[in-house]
């Protein structure tokens, strides 16, 4: 009953959170299961024990763990965890104390179970780095809120209905092992329809030694400008292909995936396990390896914010503070036929501004973006 419990509180960050990489959901599952075993032994010891004289009343005890399980939330986790973990572990107060009234002196197992269960659901399924009031709204912090307090609510009620069910004749197990597996499935067809199945931990970016000079790569004095970014192009592609090879034969043989980049020689591995990283960091062609975060998905798109602002009619100060505005009028310089690319989190390709020259417009993405 306690898996069940602990399983009904992580069914809404199932639905709107996204796991990590699979060491990130190791690490998450044994802290949650080492804050579940703390505060089992130190609620056993404090406050359940007393609950074995039937006459005193399990609700004061309940409170009274929940502001225990408060007080541990408040310190545990970084990045706001914490926050979160304040919202929804309190709540189980209530099932602490349930547990102890039906199990004399053996609340200490299901305690540890339905806590560890609903402290590593936050942990491993919302990336810390992203709990920001920088994206709200509709983003990870506001997800992460509403997953919070769905688990208050799951908690104060199961919790209170199991404080109410208990103070009677014990359940048959059978019936308890059947409540079990009907969350168990539910969990499941929540994690696999509505949320966001898989891995999307972040990745290594590793950067080789041995670079290219452009320079020697491009044609002649007399090449044309097409005839110097094609030697360009073939060179950049043939070093890395040359130089990677190993690197990545063993890295396909090991069974990771990775992207190949020749801008600058290095590869993008689809893992970050710190044994992985390790053993690439050693490699004698390796120059050093860096983190590559990934954002982990949404379950859909944020809201863009409102504006009301009207489109600029004159370029804006800083198109003028350049001149750039002078080289189109005076120069006759437009930049038509260039392409330019951006490596920051990405281009509207709808802005009115952008519109008219975004290589995808008309929503063709394929082949537009060049693997640099």
């Amino acid at each position: 009953m306690a898996a069940a419990l602990g399983v009904a509180v992580a069914l809404p960050w199932l639905r709107l959170g996204a796991l990590g990489s699979a060491v990130d959901t190791l690490l998450a599952l044994l802290a949650g299961m080492s804050l579940g075993a703390l505060m089992a032994v130190l609620l056993d010891d404090a406050l359940l024990r007393p609950l074995r004289e039937p006459a005193l009343p399990a609700r004061g005890t309940g409170f009274a763990a929940a502001i225990a399980l408060l007080i541990a939330a408040g310190g545990f986790g970084v990045g706001g965890a914490q926050l979160l973990l304040m919202v929804c572990l309190p709540p189980l107060g209530l099932a602490a104390a349930a547990f102890a009234r039906s199990s004399p002196g053996a609340a200490r197992l299901p305690v540890a179970v339905a806590v560890g269960i609903a402290t590593a659901a936050p942990l491993a399924l919302v990336d810390p780095d992203e709990i920001s009031l920088l994206l709200l709204p509709g983003d990870v912090p506001e997800l992460a809120a509403q997953a919070a307090l769905l688990s208050l609510v799951l908690g104060l009620v199961l919790g209170g209905i199991l404080l109410i069910s208990r103070r009677g004749a014990r359940p048959a197990a059978p019936i308890f092992g059947a409540g079990a597996l009907v969350l168990a499935l539910a969990l499941a067809a929540v994690a696999y329809t509505g949320g966001q199945p898989g891995t999307h931990g972040d990745r290594l970016f590793v950067i080789l030694r041995e670079q290219p000079d452009p320079r020697a790569l491009v044609g002649g004095a007399g090449a044309t400008r097409e005839e110097r970014l094609a030697a360009l192009y073939r060179g950049l592609v043939g070093h890395a292909d040359r130089t990677q090879a190993q690197l990545r034969a063993d890295l396909e043989r090991r069974g990771v995936a990775y992207t190949p980049y020749y801008l600058m020689n290095a590869l993008e591995v689809h893992a970050d396990d710190p044994w992985l990283r390790a053993d690439l960091a050693s490699r004698p062609e390796v120059e050093r390896v860096l983190d590559s975060p990934w954002l982990r998905p949404l379950p859909a798109p944020p809201t863009p914010w409102p504006s009301d602002e009207p489109a600029p009619d004159a370029p804006d100060w800083n198109i003028t503070a350049i001149g750039a505005d002078r080289v189109w009028r005076e120069l006759n310089i437009t930049g038509a036929g260039i392409v330019i690319g951006q490596s920051d989190s990405g281009v509207d390709g709808q802005h009115p501004a952008l519109r008219e020259g975004y290589r995808a417009r008309g929503g063709d993405h394929a082949n537009k973006w060049p693997n640099l």
